[in-house]
């Protein structure tokens, strides 16, 4: 019984590295050129994923490579650049190292045009191509430990199957894959996939390296996400159904833009009136200032009404202990802070009309010492120290309604981040009616940041 216990933990391992060297090329999530092969192998792939697939991504895998600057050939291998090779040979475990170099070089006989990642239910999976079925078996075995049983037109392999010369795979599931569920996928008739839905020509024609579709309220309950996050996605979007999102891999930075789209895939109307910062009242925090966190907002009187009527839904007096407070807002409210550990101080200004703002001024009092300054209210805990320039990060929130940035070696407290990423920048901006969602994360100098993602995550 213990030999049988430890021959499953070490498949699980092996599965676990083989799954991650796919998930690479995938996600790294939460991505330039629209190559032939994206409408060709992309549009087989899509039909088969079940129409009612609750999550869609599909990742451009050739683009990812080609812009690490390594060379695809037409025979299915790649010639990896030394910056992608050195960020494969930095990974520590083993398996998950061979693996990942199996794959992205070819050897696994894994196609790199497109692959798929895709949820039915509480499963999920990846799909893709393979260029060489014999090498893809070897491979499949080896990475399992375990041998191809082949059920009619489908052979399975642990939690991988195969299928003529597409591959699949079940991830987030230790459990054997069930052929019988990837025959269904592989025989789904136009209709039945996920081709016949209107968003697949999107997927299909974005020319960015990895675009996302995900049924929102699908996604929370897979989540198991409370009652509280559903009102509050209601209360901020007016028949919020999707999400859209597309990432690009480029020199310097890795940039993902999304939308909330409503159940006709058309930008959902947000709830909130929005405004803009003022990026002069963020810059006043300190022309000269740094900090490790960042943040801005643009409150106007018709939010804070709003707010105000959305406060009193609620039982137990909310609407009437933050009106007071929220009736001076009128403007840009900013801060700047300091990493907690590094002992840093804080800089807030709080743009207010003539309204009272005595509640308000106790609660600013909590944070540091507050000073009227004209219409601005301004906060300090002593100067904020840090790597972001204040002065260049408020030039980022012009236009938007919100916007945060930090250091993530601030915000994170994985080894691998130190000194590979630089900023992490997140904005949302008034679009169409609804609001886009801009992440940003920048790397350190001009590497692909793939690869610095590589990099962090060998760490």
């Amino acid at each position: 019984m213990k030999t049988l216990l430890r021959k499953r933990a070490m498949g699980g391992r092996n599965r676990l590295a083989i799954m991650l060297s796919l998930i690479m090329l995938l996600g790294m999530s939460m991505l330039s050129s629209c190559s032939k092969s994206k409408s060709g192998d992309g549009s087989d792939l899509l039909k088969s994923v079940p129409s009612d697939a609750g999550m869609v991504i599909m990742a451009d895998v050739n683009s990812l490579l080609e812009k690490t600057g390594s060379k695809p050939g037409d025979g299915g291998e790649v010639k990896l650049s030394s910056e992608l090779s050195s960020a494969i040979n930095a990974v520590k475990t083993p398996s998950l190292r061979d693996n990942m170099r199996a794959v992205l070089t070819g050897d696994a006989g894994v196609a790199h045009t497109n692959a798929i990642l895709f949820t039915e239910g509480e499963d999920t999976y990846i799909t893709f191509m393979i260029d060489d079925p014999d090498r893809f078996r070897s491979f499949a075995e080896k990475s399992t430990s375990e041998k191809f049983q082949s059920a009619g037109t489908v052979d399975v392999c642990g939690n991988i199957a195969m299928v003529g010369n597409q591959g699949w795979m079940r991830v987030a599931n230790t459990a054997e894959i069930n052929g019988a569920d990837i025959l269904k996928f592989s025989k789904l008739s136009e209709s039945q996939s996920f081709l016949s839905r209107d968003i697949a020509t999107k997927i299909l024609e974005s020319d960015k390296d990895v675009v996302a579709w995900v049924d929102i309220y699908a996604a929370l309950n897979a989540s198991g996400q409370n009652p509280m996050t559903r009102l509050a996605i209601s209360s901020l979007f007016d028949d919020a159904a999707y999400y859209w999102g597309e990432t690009s891999f480029d020199k310097g930075k890795v940039v993902s833009n999304g939308t909330v789209l409503n159940s006709k895939g058309e930008t959902a109307k947000c709830n909130l009136p929005t405004s803009k910062i003022d990026v002069k009242t963020v810059q006043g925090l300190g022309e000269e200032a740094n900090a490790d966190f960042i943040a801005a907002v643009a409150v106007s009187p018709a939010l804070v009404k709003q707010l105000e009527e959305l406060a009193a839904t609620f039982s137990g007096g909310i609407a009437a202990q933050y009106s007071s407070m929220l009736k001076p807002l009128d403007g840009t409210s900013a801060v700047a802070a300091s990493d907690r550990q590094a002992n840093g101080g804080l800089e807030m200004v709080v743009t207010v009309n003539d309204a009272p703002v005595g509640d308000l001024t106790t609660f600013l009092n909590t944070l540091g010492t507050v000073k009227r300054d004209g219409k601005y209210l301004r906060v300090s805990t002593g100067e904020a120290k840090g790597n972001l320039k204040v002065a260049d990060v408020a030039k980022e929130f012009s236009g938007c309604w919100l916007g945060f940035a930090c250091d993530p070696n601030a915000l994170s407290n994985q080894e691998g981040f130190n000194g590979v990423f630089t900023q992490l920048l997140v904005t949302f901006k008034p679009s169409d009616g609804g609001l886009a969602l801009d992440v940003t994360l920048f790397t350190e100098g001009k590497a692909n940041a793939l690869v610095s993602l590589l990099e962090a995550a060998a760490k």
